[in-house]
């Protein structure tokens, strides 16, 4: 899954407006959460991600996106692995 990202980031940093926009996204998006509790974080995300809905449409953008949301949530298991070997609760 990494070699995956590494390929789909080149492709994507390929297009500097692209990899512009793609991180602008990023960055609003890591706001908007970081800034967002209980049910308004549902209704802010749906208005927010309607209006990147543009980088979706777009192959390379949406193969990055996706790429990178694998590779998060594979560190994310390897936190946890790491907390339970060491028996935190």
């Amino acid at each position: 899954e990494f070699k995956a990202y590494v390929a789909a980031k080149e492709a994507a940093k390929a297009d500097i407006d692209l990899w512009r926009q793609i991180n602008a996204y990023r960055n609003q998006r890591t706001e908007l959460y970081a800034r967002s509790n209980g049910d308004e974080i549902y209704e802010k995300t749906d208005s927010f991600e309607n209006s990147y809905a543009f980088l979706y449409a777009n192959p390379v953008a949406k193969a990055y996106l996706d790429a990178e949301l694998a590779v998060c949530r594979m560190v994310q298991e390897l936190g946890f692995a790491v907390v339970e070997a060491l028996g935190f609760e």
